[in-house]
């Protein structure tokens, strides 16, 4: 593992680091384990007899605890190392009993053992046990303790209440032992089980099969096969097991099961990761490893298993691989099927397409697995229980696919995905019809992929995306905090979880390595000004491959069905809203923030419900109903969501206010020529790695406020303001918000918009905007300001369906920066700009606003 991170130039990720107060040489060989937190063995002075395990870097959540016995009670807390080192690295804190001898190294041809007794039968006992079946509770005690204990460098980070224990041989002895405690979850028997006609033997262990009957939580054996001396004891033991979920794996590799002669602990190793996994983190892809008739393990013909009392998996039944593009490149796919009883169902089935940059299944930061195909947030999880398999997929150079991507949504990752659909509709389990489902990113390759018109792809259901790449990324000419953060570290891609042929993560980590290509993306964005500008990146206008707006006649054409959904407080909305426009498209807004499905509406069933109409053919009334679903907020409960032929604010007469002397917001302009300058304040605060809305800015620029209204209004659209307005330099970024306030002062940003002066020149848009101003961006129509000079600035804010109560007043404010400009610092100027705005006269400012009483 290290070295291929150092490949990918991550020296900090697997730098030798200790835990806070522990000295570095206490840590007994490099960092190690294919998992996405590779991990280290150390020695503490507070617990001198074992060796701990643990990943180099410990989240913040706590991790599960695995307590181990080694082979022949062993007083060597590394004669396990890689195995314990690859379970560590998937999140799991290790303890072994013994201390840190000697590491016994990676052999993939040992020489065969020749078996001293009959199998089943103990060996003559020798020298005493190195090591005591009550170590392993004294590991749980002092995990306990230190967990609870202030200034351990432990604490918080164990999770006592998920507890695993498991031994090799003697140490599987060990195990069964304690496994009776109530705080021991699950039990791994590697390769050990308890004698069949005596106790004791090789071992000074002394338990017998009566103990079996004590235990009471779900066990996994695992042995080499018949040839395995400890096969006939396991066999023995998971026979009289009758009242615990039991299972037995098998191959035939020996009593020494996988331990050295695979690397990283091999087989071993990975199903041990898996069983805990699934009773330790309720992972339900990793109940079909071993529950079910149609169990991974039992369908792998190297296995032999038994399975008692283990019930049903859980969830769809996953599977993975690598599909290669027309040009070669291997994109990893997760197809998530029905199963029904534990029974992967048989019928050709149509299929639901999420394309991801965010890693379609990983590790999470606490060790535990997200899986894309599980997400409930947009309707995802109820698709495979309605009858759809569902597929997800790793964009190219992100996750675990291969290749580097070209800038940020190319027409290469579009072509990618009119492979991908075509490939999945041709599979024997698809009938031919696939969707695509999205938000954010994940809606912008649902409408790329649909701008290649694949002939499969028959509908799209898409949230939180852009029509015009430029209008939204760089709203009027000014960039925020929307597809300019930093690139992901490659060690993020590194969290990605290996697909299914790849058992070992070869193939993932030299993915990743491609990575490295990537096209940087705030640095792209950031180096191409105008809409015209050559990117020097990708050595095109960019802009306009990224559209997506010129391929809309494609999307027609091809007769793919679309339905577009945003909730207010979330920039892409405006955008959603001019695409329904456009494409006269089912439209869905609700409240809340970026890619929340809305509270109080159906959200999963509006899903399942277009789908079933357009790839299952069933009439389930959606297009009876009104085209144009919106949540009206502020509005009371049960009059809050409105149904409409129309999108929010269309045809609706805008009025008229004016930002007049004194602060005050006025229903008639000003006769007098006023004019009120404020020097731009760049202390803004700093931007939230994710900042989807703003608070009020009204002390870092000029502000009107209007009078309480005497009635309840409805703002339903976008506003528009019109500024007079001059700067001491030959440009400006321009921000304007509109807030709620309440009689008690609380106010609330509900809308809010953004020009550079340089950038007012107004045109008419390629796509419906509903009348809204559009500004070209283009170079050739850049305006560039005398300073001092008064030239007239309009533009749209954010739209909304907000509801003001009566007591209420509006208020406008103008600053000259945002706490989401992420490059805020390099815009600085020093002394900052002084803007004037007209508030009076032929020049006077104002907002409109789609006001309905």
């Amino acid at each position: 593992m290290r070295q291929f991170v150092r490949a990918l130039g991550l020296s900090t990720a697997l730098s030798c680091l200790s835990l806070p107060g522990i000295a570095a040489a206490d840590i007994f060989g490099a960092a190690a384990g294919t998992g996405p937190m590779p991990a280290v063995a150390e020695q503490l002075a507070s617990l001198p007899r074992h060796t701990l395990y643990r990943p180099q870097q410990l989240p913040k959540s706590p991790l599960p605890i695995f307590l181990w016995g080694n082979g022949a009670c062993r007083d060597n807390g590394l004669s396990h190392g890689a195995f314990l080192r690859q379970i560590a690295s998937q999140g799991y804190v290790v303890i072994a009993l013994g201390v840190p001898r000697e590491e016994r190294p990676f052999d993939p041809n040992p020489a065969p053992p020749t078996p001293a007794v009959a199998p089943g039968q103990p060996e003559p006992r020798n020298v005493p046990d190195e090591t005591q079946a009550a170590q392993l509770l004294e590991a749980l005690d002092w995990a306990t303790r230190e967990n609870s204990r202030a200034g351990s460098p432990l604490q918080g980070h164990l999770d006592v209440s998920k507890v695993a224990v498991g031994g090799h041989s003697c140490g599987g002895l060990q195990a069964i032992s304690v496994s009776d405690d109530p705080r021991i979850r699950t039990t791994l028997v590697l390769n050990s089980g308890v004698y069949v006609r005596a106790s004791g033997g090789r071992s000074g262990v002394q338990v017998g099969k009566e103990k079996l009957a004590t235990l009471h939580g779900p066990m996994l054996y695992l042995t080499g096969g018949p040839e395995d001396i400890a096969h006939v004891n396991a066999s023995d033991d998971v026979a009289r097991i009758d009242h615990l979920p039991v299972f037995m794996g098998s191959i035939p590799v020996g009593h020494g099961g996988t331990f050295w002669t695979q690397r990283d602990g091999g087989d071993w190793a990975r199903v041990a990761a898996r069983w805990l996994d699934w009773q330790l983190k309720q992972d339900a892809d990793a109940s079909w490893d071993f529950a079910g008739p149609e169990c991974r393990l039992c369908r792998n013909p190297r296995w032999t298993v038994v399975q008692k009392k283990l019930g049903l998996p859980k969830g769809p039944f996953r599977e993975s691989r690598y599909v290669p593009v027309r040009d070669g490149t291997k994109l990893a796919v997760n197809v998530y099927h029905p199963a029904v009883e534990g029974r992967v169902s048989a019928a050709r089935l149509p299929v639901v397409f999420s394309y991801t940059p965010y890693r379609a299944r990983f590790r999470g930061p606490d060790g535990v697995t997200a899986e894309m195909g599980q997400f409930k947030n947009f309707g995802l999880g109820d698709l495979t229980s309605n009858g759809y398999v569902l597929a997800v997929a790793d964009i190219r150079g992100k996750g675990a696919s291969f290749g580097a991507r070209r800038g940020f949504q190319d027409r290469t990752e579009a072509m990618d995905g009119h492979d991908l659909v075509q490939w999945l509709a041709a599979q024997p389990w698809a009938d031919g019809k696939v969707g695509m489902l999205g938000c954010s990113y994940l809606g912008g390759t649902t409408t790329h992929v649909a701008s290649t018109a694949p002939p499969a792809l028959k509908a799209i259901f898409t949230g939180a995306t852009d029509i015009d790449k430029f209008a939204f990324v760089r709203r009027g000419g000014i960039t925020a905090q929307f597809n300019t953060r930093p690139d992901e570290p490659l060690t993020d891609d590194l969290m990605s979880l290996p697909v299914d042929e790849d058992v070992e993560g070869k193939q993932m980590r030299a993915a990743v390595a491609e990575h490295a290509r990537n096209t940087p993306m705030a640095a792209l964005w950031y180096g191409m000004p105008y809409r015209d500008s050559v990117s020097s990146l990708t050595g095109n206008r960019f802009w306009q491959e990224a559209g997506p707006y010129p391929y809309l006649d494609t999307i027609r054409k091809a007769g793919i069905a679309t339905y577009f959904w945003g909730n207010w407080q979330d920039e892409p909305t405006e955008q959603v809203i001019q695409w329904a426009a456009t494409m006269k498209s089912k439209l869905l807004v609700g409240p809340g923030t970026h890619c929340v499905p809305p509270p109080g509406f159906d959200f999963a069933g509006e899903v399942r419900r277009y789908f079933d109409h357009h790839l299952k053919g069933r009439d389930t009334g959606l297009y009876r109903e009104p085209r144009v679903t919106y949540h009206l907020d502020g509005a009371p409960a049960g009059k809050d969501w409105v149904r409409s032929a129309r999108e929010p604010g269309a045809g609706i007469a805008r009025q008229r206010l004016f930002l007049a002397p004194g602060a005050n917001l006025a229903a008639q302009a000003p006769k007098a020529d006023a004019a009120e300058p404020f020097r731009v304040n760049y202390a803004v605060g700093s931007p939230e790695y994710f900042a989807f809305w703003i608070t009020s800015q009204r002390e870092h620029g000029l502000s009107w406020t209007g009078a309480p209204l005497a009635a309840d209004g409805d703002l339903v659209g976008a506003s528009v303001v019109d500024l007079g307005f001059a700067v001491d330099r030959q440009d400006a970024d321009v921000f304007a918000y509109l807030e709620d306030v309440a009689p008690d002062g609380k106010s609330d940003v509900i809308a809010f918009g953004r020009l550079k002066a340089s950038q007012r020149k107004l045109v008419k848009a390629p796509y419906d905007t509903l009348g809204l101003p559009w500004t070209s961006g283009l170079s050739t129509d850049a305006q560039p300001l005398s300073p001092g000079q008064s030239v007239r600035l309009r533009f749209a804010l954010t739209p909304t369906a907000h509801r003001v109560p009566a007591g209420h007043r509006l208020r406008v404010v103008v600053t000259g920066a945002d706490p989401r400009q992420r490059n805020l610092a390099d815009l600085r100027q020093d002394p900052a700009p002084v803007y004037t705005v007209s508030q009076g006269g032929r020049g006077a400012s104002f907002v409109e606003l789609p006001w309905q009483h």
